[in-house]
Parts: C-alpha cells; sequence; structure tokens
C-alpha cells in the first residue's frame, strides 16, 4: 500500500487482490471451481477492510487482528453446530466485510485520503 499510496483506493484494492489470491489454495471446503471463486469473497472482503483499518488507524497490526480476528471468531461459531460453510455463507460473509470496509474509508475524513497520498497510510499524524 506504501507503494501506491499516490492512489489510495488502487492500493486498498490491489492489496486486497494480493492477500485473495493465495487462498485460491485453501482447503475451506470448495470442491467446484465456482466454489473456489465464492470462496474468495471472505478474504477480498476482510482484505479490503483492514486495508482501509490500516489506513484510519495509521498500523499495520489493524491486518493482523482482522485476519487474526475473522479465525477466531470461527472456532466458537462453528462449535455448536452453526456452519459457516458454504458459497451462500462465504459470498455473505465477504460482502459484510466489504460494506464494513466502505463505511469506514466513507468515515475517513477527506484530509486523512490526502495525507495518506503525500505521507503513506501508516505515517505518524503531524502535530
Amino acid at each position: 500500500m506504501q507503494s501506491l499510496r499516490s492512489r489510495p483506493v488502487l492500493a486498498v484494492l490491489g492489496a486486497a487482490v494480493v492477500v485473495t489470491i493465495p487462498h485460491l489454495l485453501s482447503q475451506g471446503g470448495q470442491e467446484k471451481l465456482g466454489e473456489r471463486f465464492a470462496y474468495l469473497a471472505i478474504p477480498f472482503g476482510f482484505a479490503l477492510t483492514a486495508g482501509v483499518l490500516g489506513m484510519a488507524l495509521r498500523s499495520v497490526w489493524a491486518a493482523v487482528g482482522i485476519h487474526g480476528g475473522l479465525h477466531v471468531a470461527n472456532t466458537p461459531v462453528s462449535e455448536p453446530g452453526l456452519s459457516v460453510d458454504g458459497p451462500a455463507q462465504w459470498i455473505l460473509i465477504g460482502a459484510l466485510f466489504t460494506l464494513l470496509a466502505v463505511l469506514i474509508g466513507l468515515r475517513l475524513p477527506r484530509e486523512r485520503w490526502v495525507e495518506v497520498r503525500d505521507r503513506g497510510p501508516c505515517a505518524r499524524a503531524l502535530s
């Protein structure tokens, strides 16, 4: 994201694609080609959210937290027998993460977007 900081939206989208591609190899229960691509909605959505949160909080730890949090949250949900497996759930979860990213991005002040362009997503705030 630092390399593409002059175009922050493109930087977030590019980072999300880079994070998503390795998930083509995930063993998340996908059986068919269409299911493989539906599964990608989750990593793409949470990568968008992580990128925007990283800009909002000025830290890469936002990405670490949201990624780890997703895995931690899946454990208690799957224990009582609730299923988060299947294309419909993957697309829904990915869409919710994407919506969250858009909402956070819209809440960022214009000045912050300019600052990201000038100094990068994790630069310390100017006093």
